[in-house]
Order: C-alpha cells, then sequence, then structure tokens
C-alpha cells in the first residue's frame, strides 16, 4: 500500500487542509523520516529492517528540499529550505549513525510541523467505517495481516502499529503511505475523512 512520494507530489487537493496539500504532506513526511529515525537507532530493529529503514531516510532526504520548495509555491511565507540544516542532515546520513539524525529532524519537524486535524479517528461514520474494512480485506490484508518481518521493509501490521504508535505519527504514516492519486490503480486519492476512517479501522472501531 505504501505509494512513493513522487506519485504524491502530484497529488491533486484531495485535502481542505487549511495548509494546504502540499505544505501537510512535507510535514507528515518530516514525522515519518523521524519515526523512522528512531526505529533505525533502536538496539532491537532487525537487520534487514534496518537496511530499508536507511534506504527510506536516504530516498526522503534526497526529496526534502524539493517538497519543501513545492509547499512555498502554495505558501511563500513557509520558512525557505533551510540548506544547512538539510546538508549536516545528509552528513550525518553517510557517516551511520542513526541516533544523531533525530535531533535535526526534531528541528525539521518544528519548523515545518504536520497538523494531523480532519485525520486522527475520532467520530466516522459507519457507511465510511465499512468502506475502509472492504478495501482493506480486498488490498490490503494479504500483505499487512501477515508481514514478513525478514524482509527490508515489511508490510507490518497496521492494527498493530496504530495501537502501539504515537496517533500523530500513525496518522502521517496513512497521509504519506495510502493518500494515492489519480495515476494510482487503487480507489485513490483517498480523502481526510476516508484516511480517518482507516485510522479509526486500525484503532479497533468496531
Amino acid at each position: 500500500m505504501v505509494l512513493g512520494a513522487a506519485l504524491l507530489l502530484a497529488a491533486p487537493g484531495a485535502t481542505g487542509h487549511a495548509l494546504g496539500a502540499r505544505q501537510r504532506y512535507l510535514g507528515a513526511e518530516i514525522v515519518v523520516m523521524l519515526g523512522d529515525a528512531r526505529r533505525l537507532a533502536a538496539r532491537d530493529t532487525p537487520a534487514p529492517q534496518r537496511r530499508g529503514l536507511r534506504a527510506r531516510i536516504g530516498g526522503a532526504l534526497a526529496m526534502l528540499a524539493l517538497l519543501i520548495r513545492r509547499a512555498r509555491e502554495r505558501n511563500p511565507h513557509l520558512a525557505p529550505v533551510p540548506r544547512p540544516l538539510i546538508d549536516d542532515l545528509r552528513a550525518r546520513y553517510r557517516n551511520a549513525d542513526p541516533g544523531t539524525l533525530i535531533e535535526p529532524l526534531r528541528t525539521l519537524a518544528e519548523r515545518y510541523p504536520f497538523d494531523p486535524a480532519g485525520l486522527l479517528p475520532n467520530a466516522v461514520s459507519a457507511v465510511r467505517l465499512r468502506r475502509a474494512r472492504t478495501v482493506h480485506r480486498r488490498l490490503c490484508a494479504a500483505c499487512h495481516e501477515h508481514p514478513a518481518l525478514d524482509v527490508a521493509r515489511p508490510a507490518f501490521d497496521l492494527f498493530r502499529q496504530a495501537q502501539q504508535m504515537p496517533g500523530r505519527e500513525f496518522a502521517a504514516r496513512l497521509l504519506t503511505g495510502i493518500r494515492g492519486d489519480a495515476m494510482t490503480s487503487l480507489e485513490n486519492p483517498f480523502s481526510d475523512a476516508e484516511l480517518a476512517a482507516f485510522g479509526a479501522l486500525y484503532h479497533g472501531a468496531r
């Protein structure tokens, strides 16, 4: 279900969020990078997953300046690309000490905050919840309910992740992972309300 950042850069305005889709996606991507860096730094993360996390962080760092520039096209008041901070992050990444990535990523998260409003699993209609359950069974369950954990990028159990991960980070992962766009073959782009229904489903709503 993970869709590449390149596709999401072209996503139409599937959200009516006040910050705008590009700015919120930028903030979400930084939250995901920070979560990945924490997992990468954890001693109990299996070696194959560490390779996958490192590759994903590297890809996100390569896209980061572009994401900021795209967000600034819609909001010129947004802070400009912090070249020294991004260069420092890339240097830390090359030095292969994942723990050193966490603090500068926190700084980035403060500069480009992610607002999960509308994505958190609050009051979700029964109709949307049923649709989320149907889409999950048809497109997601085969991989995510029986994940192979000995690979670089496992399709983690989303129900377990929702229970173990901070709600804000889980919402960011939904936004960056399954929002989608008109170019994909899934039933995308999902709206904020539909993403909230996925979040409610994975958090155990009946």
